[in-house]
């Protein structure tokens, strides 16, 4: 059976202001601390948006979400030093503490690499496991379609 699992991982609001975006880092390392009222003012954030729509929303779409310490927060996550405090998915959050093969690769794949994802999938049938990857196309759309193919869980992360 087939589950898509979306995951947003929310460890921390990022802004861009061109002073971050001098080196590249700076955005993907800033503080926690330098997130201000202002700086959330400036990106338009609105704390008077009515959760009860959003939350209306996310039902209609069959969108769930699971917060750090639940007992649904998927275990593994917990090794990891920056961990999401929230994850919002769609599908089956246990297969998240399965056995996982990643796949990664580029957007425009080579003849080489259509093979090479699906000789790995196709030995991946003989393990219990699930695979990940991204929602890109290339390499990532070869990873879900051969793990489709071969009745094998794969997971789709945003």
């Amino acid at each position: 059976m087939f589950f898509l699992l979306s995951i947003i991982f929310l460890t921390r609001i990022y802004l861009i202001d061109p002073k971050t975006m001098i080196h590249p880092h700076a955005l993907i390392y800033s503080s926690q601390e330098d997130i201000t009222i202002g700086h959330l003012k400036q990106a338009n954030y609105d704390p008077s948006i009515d959760t009860t729509v959003v939350a209306h929303w996310m039902a209609n779409r069959e969108i769930s979400a699971v917060v750090e310490g639940e007992p649904d927060f998927p275990s593994k996550l917990y090794q990891i030093q920056s961990k999401p405090y929230i994850i919002y998915y769609q599908g089956d959050i246990s297969l998240l503490n399965k056995p996982i093969l990643g796949i990664v690769g580029p957007r425009k794949h080579s003849d080489f690499a259509k093979i090479m994802v699906q000789k790995v999938i196709n030995q991946a049938t003989h393990h219990d496991i699930v695979t990940i990857s991204g929602l890109a196309s290339g390499v990532d759309q070869l990873a879900h379609h051969y793990s489709l193919e071969n009745n094998i869980p794969t997971i789709a992360v945003l």
